[in-house]
């Protein structure tokens, strides 16, 4: 069974993957550098074995595209902290323009956040809003 951080890779790499496409819903730019070649990996794998990974990654590139629409749309409307419940290798407190005063604050088991934190700090990426990490685990929530 693959560790939470391996499987927040491969979403990763599902996102680095829509970013590439021409039509793509969003764009993430910290999606490659967070997926790794672990997460590349665990995708090209998971295209290989699973006859409906089309249908898996067009879900995943519309609840991303719903989710940063939603969060977008609270911060137009005075909404000032936004949570993230499992926010994985998710970047949206770098990659999407908040209002200023704006907190996301991130929730996940504290390995992945250290994991994150990291790359994120190789690429000299720094967040667009307050960031806040909570280390938890999600698992006995």
């Amino acid at each position: 069974m693959p560790s939470i951080i391996e499987t927040a890779r491969w979403a990763a790499a599902q996102r680095a993957r829509e970013s590439e496409r021409a039509d793509r819903l969003f764009f993430d730019p910290f999606a490659l550098a967070l997926a790794g070649d672990e997460g590349m990996t665990a995708l090209r794998l998971s295209e290989q074995y699973n006859p409906r990974h089309d249908e898996t990654a067009s879900y995943i590139a519309i609840r991303i595209r719903l989710f940063d629409e939603v969060a977008q749309q609270a911060a137009a409307a005075g909404i000032r902290q936004i949570v993230l419940v499992a926010a994985g290798m998710d970047a949206r407190a770098y990659r999407l323009a908040w209002p200023e005063g704006t907190t996301v604050y991130e929730l996940d088991h504290p390995e992945l956040l250290a994991a994150k934190d990291e790359i994120l700090r190789r690429e000299g990426s720094a967040p667009t809003c307050r960031r806040v990490t909570l280390g938890t685990d999600l698992q006995h929530a």
